[in-house]
């Protein structure tokens, strides 16, 4: 994979449909942009890989399976996927644009200042971390930068670059998973079976909830 710069804002990628408009920030593996469907007129959030992450063989596996779960998974507050694509080799996920920013944003503006508005959200990323669990995938990524909200404030969860599924109930597979891999997730939120490797189910997600 060649070096190449990942500044695409002006440029219009996916066959001249997404003309980028910004650039928003840095996701768990890659950058968010702002754009524009030039079909539809609608905003919405390119994602592409971090730079450092292109020549990884690993990584492609993981921004692979992130896209087939984003496709699989249909939950009114989990962040579909849009359209998949590529520009230049580099391949880019296409997904709602939520303009209510993160649970991390949000309460640093104190928007979400005290326990009552805890609530709301709790209970809308705990129902999709439970449609997950019921289908044996386990986020391992959950943080507030990964909740984001809507003009009206549901929040959704989202980034599922480091979803596992597991392998039903064969916690020995699992182990060894786990174990010939690299830990993923953010540490002030992980447990530490997460950390030291061990074996785990949904609740490592609980946990960081």
């Amino acid at each position: 994979m060649p070096r190449v710069s990942l500044n695409w804002v002006g440029k219009t990628v996916g066959n001249g449909r997404y003309r980028i408009e910004e650039r928003l920030g840095e996701g768990g593996m890659g950058t968010v942009y702002r754009a524009i469907d030039l079909s539809t007129g609608k905003v919405v959030a390119l994602k592409t890989p971090r730079i450092a992450l292109l020549e990884d063989p690993s990584f492609f596996k993981r921004f692979q399976r992130e896209m087939k779960a984003l496709l699989q998974l249909h939950h009114p507050h989990i962040v579909p996927l849009l359209d998949v694509g590529e520009h230049n080799k580099i391949p880019f996920l296409v997904m709602p644009f939520l303009s209510g920013g993160n649970l991390r944003q949000r309460w640093e503006n104190r928007r979400a200042s005290g326990v009552a508005d805890l609530f709301p959200w709790l209970e809308q990323v705990a129902s999709a971390l439970d449609y997950l669990h019921a289908r044996n995938v386990i986020h391992r990524d959950v943080k507030p930068d990964n909740v984001l909200f809507d003009e009206q404030g549901t929040a959704y969860l989202t980034d599922l670059g480091a979803v596992k599924v597991q392998e039903g109930s064969d916690v020995q597979a699992q182990t060894k998973l786990t174990q010939t891999g690299t830990a993923l997730g953010t540490p002030p939120y992980m447990a530490t079976e997460l950390i030291f490797g061990n074996p785990y189910d949904g609740r490592v997600d609980q946990y960081a909830l």
